[in-house]
């Protein structure tokens, strides 16, 4: 689950350089994509600037597991990270009660 951690996280996607702020783990649960986890396309820092290694559980239904990591990004590094992200949507307003339910507790 969420090692040595302190909320909320900032996720950095390598692909297009956007960064996201995670308020929970649950949060990081309903958006970010198992696949994703697995090809490390994410560098991930807590609310103290501290590294933090996302890994998928297996069996991949029991969800994502985040530890902390001793690396720290230096305080201009940090402030600039978080001046760049902006806060995670929660679920899709479409998405059926039953769907978001069935993604809380089993991770599809």
């Amino acid at each position: 689950m969420s090692g040595g951690v302190s909320f909320p996280v900032f996720v950095l996607m390598k692909d297009c350089g956007e960064v996201t702020e995670y308020p929970a783990w649950m949060a990081m649960q309903h958006r970010m994509e198992a696949v994703d986890v697995e090809n490390d396309e994410y560098h991930v820092w807590d609310a103290q600037g501290y590294g933090v290694r996302l890994a998928v559980s297996s069996p991949k239904s029991h969800g994502l597991r985040v530890n902390g990591l001793e690396t720290q990004l230096s305080e201009q590094d940090f402030v600039s990270l978080k001046a760049k992200s902006k806060p995670c949507r929660g679920p899709e307003p479409t998405e059926p009660l039953f769907r978001r339910l069935q993604r809380a507790v089993f991770g599809k």
